[in-house]
């Protein structure tokens, strides 16, 4: 018993310290363009040459490059506002990735892509 009341106050102190990050303030991102009627699906490409169909840019997607712990969160979060923007598709651009000691900082960019009337 006199073990768990010297154990528990380090132990409190210990995981006070400790910070959890709600899931919306990890991977931000962030939308510039024109806004439309949500679209329940969002191609992906990675290259312009491989989009067959015609289309006009309506935004950019970028993520916080300092905030990023996931590149495939950060990827589904972009896809999810693409659809939320009324995107048809969604190209990335740029993946950067930045190593400083223990921290890695990831950049992605995208464009948001409406297709055009057939």
């Amino acid at each position: 018993m006199k073990n768990l009341i010297l154990v528990l106050p380090i132990f409190l102190i210990a995981t006070s310290c400790l910070t959890i990050i709600p899931d919306r303030f990890q991977n931000p991102v962030h939308y510039l363009g024109e806004t439309f009627p949500p679209t329940e699906q969002v191609d992906v490409f990675y290259n312009f040459g491989d989009v067959e169909k015609e289309f006009k840019v309506i935004g950019k997607i970028s993520n916080d490059a300092g905030a990023t712990y996931s590149i495939e969160k950060a990827k589904e979060k972009m896809i999810a506002l693409a659809k939320e923007k009324g995107g048809d598709a969604i190209i990335f651009l740029n993946l950067d990735v930045e190593s400083i000691e223990l921290d890695r900082r990831i950049a992605i960019a995208a464009e948001v892509l409406r297709y055009k009337d057939e």
